[in-house]
């Protein structure tokens, strides 16, 4: 156990004791009063006077008077890159990204693109298929779900529902894939399925 200093107040000058080393201040009201107490300040940027904590201070900060000085005294720093493009700029951007890609960055041009599939977070896998009937409304359609239309040779009712007989959503495989006529009959299957295991 640490043997008690003593020490004075930054805040009150009075003379307390401590246990440990980083002690300042006599109390937690102390400590308040002294976080509370502003020191004024001049604006580094537009000269105007302002107040602000001694934290503040100690930490670096604290040397303007808005976020809007702020800006101003960073322009040209390493801190200054990543901020936000003039609407003047953005402007110009996009109109070179039009002169570029006429039709937009969209499919095969679009940085992103991966073949036109996508995974989803339950594992299901998803082709890009837009003149689907029953595509969803980025394009999309389940890839089980065009297997299956495939063998059948007709569209699949919304109702209608394709099973993964190995459990495995991304194994799409025509002998992996079972139709139902409806989601009441898959979840029967499944019950059964259970019992009987």
């Amino acid at each position: 156990m640490r043997t008690p200093r003593k020490a004075i107040c930054a805040y009150c000058k009075k003379v307390f004791w401590h246990r440990r080393e980083t002690s300042k201040y006599c109390s937690c009201k102390c400590f308040g009063k002294a976080m509370n107490t502003m020191i004024e300040r001049t604006c580094k940027t537009c000269g105007k006077i302002f107040y602000s904590q001694p934290h503040r201070l100690k930490s670096g900060r604290g040397k303007y008077c808005s976020r809007q000085c702020t800006d101003k005294a960073m322009i040209g720093t390493a801190r200054h890159l990543g901020f936000k493009h003039s609407l003047k700029a953005k402007q110009k951007i996009k109109q070179a990204i039009k002169r570029i890609f006429p039709n937009g960055r969209r499919g095969k041009d679009n940085p992103h693109w991966k073949d036109g599939k996508y995974i989803t977070r339950f594992g299901y896998v998803y082709v890009l298929s837009p003149d689907h009937p029953f595509c969803n409304n980025m394009g999309y359609v389940a890839e089980h779900r065009l297997v299956m239309e495939k063998h059948i040779g007709r569209y699949l009712r919304p109702e209608e529902t394709v099973h993964h007989i190995n459990g495995i959503r991304n194994d799409n495989r025509l002998e992996n894939l079972m139709l139902f006529p409806n989601q009441r009959a898959h979840t029967k299957f499944h019950h059964l399925h259970r019992a009987s295991s």
